[in-house]
């Protein structure tokens, strides 16, 4: 019934008047208990590439952090006190750029994210690349900045 009808749980129980953590029992025993054990989609698989060389593709983004003044006052029944301990602790930007091939990552914290300092890392880490003698060919990135 759930591979032909493609039926749930519940309607083959009520139908065959049967309780419904039985049916569901039966239906994972036989791997039918998900939609994808009936209906397998005919999707192409995703397209994943590496490249062959380091320095060859080097990904850039930024991730902004909180900071905070103390540790680990939050507290549940006080939610307030957590806000004004906190006041001005502001946020850090952290600027990573990681390898495709080797996955070598090279972090530089900054106070933002602006045009310059990501231009600074991005100098940063042509200059890193090249200490290892390694000549990054192309960059990806999904953060606008670059382009301002």
């Amino acid at each position: 019934m759930r591979a032909e009808g493609k039926l749930t749980g519940d309607h083959i129980a009520r139908e065959l008047n049967m309780h419904q953590r039985t049916v569901s029992r039966h239906l994972i025993r036989a791997k039918l208990s998900r939609q994808r054990d009936i209906d397998p989609r005919d999707e192409e698989p995703p397209r994943k590439y590496e490249y062959s060389a380091l320095g060859d593709m080097v990904h850039l983004d930024i991730k902004t952090v909180r900071n905070y003044h103390e540790e680990g006052i939050r507290d549940e029944k006080n939610v307030n006190r957590y806000k004004s301990a906190n006041k001005g602790a502001g946020t850090q930007c952290l600027h990573v750029a990681v390898d495709d091939h080797s996955r070598y990552a090279s972090v530089s914290v900054m106070a933002d994210e602006t045009a310059e300092s990501v231009t600074k890392h991005l100098i940063d880490t042509y200059q890193d690349y090249a200490s290892r003698g390694t000549k990054i060919k192309s960059i990806l990135t999904y953060n606008e900045t670059l382009a301002k």
